[in-house]
């Protein structure tokens, strides 16, 4: 919960803001070619969560390998989040940071 304050014409403006948390939390597909070659990978998504907890505008700012990239789009695609609040109702969370890591156990 993050308390928002605001300056407007000399009076304050009091807003809790609660951020998206994430409700489905079925992982992401490991590509089968990737596995096949032992790769690992680390893909960096930005979302907007919407008031009904849908992510949409799924975007990749940063991979480590771009076999994974579809994978890790497929996956930031069919989340299901609780979407943000203010004051005890439901607003879009705008670029909101999905970090999908790809390892292998060994």
């Amino acid at each position: 919960m993050v308390s928002v304050v605001g300056l407007s014409g000399g009076a304050f403006a009091h807003a809790e803001v609660a951020g998206a948390s994430q409700l489905l939390t079925k992982g992401p597909v490991y590509p089968a070619a990737m596995l096949v070659k032992n790769e690992t990978g680390h893909v960096t998504l930005t979302a907007d969560i919407d008031k009904t907890g849908h992510t949409v505008n799924c975007q990749i700012i940063a991979t480590t390998n771009p076999g994974f990239n579809e994978s890790a789009l497929d996956y930031c695609r069919r989340e299901l989040y609780r979407p943000a609040a203010r004051n005890g109702h439901p607003v879009v969370e705008h670029r909101h940071r999905i970090n999908v890591d790809f390892s292998l156990d060994k």
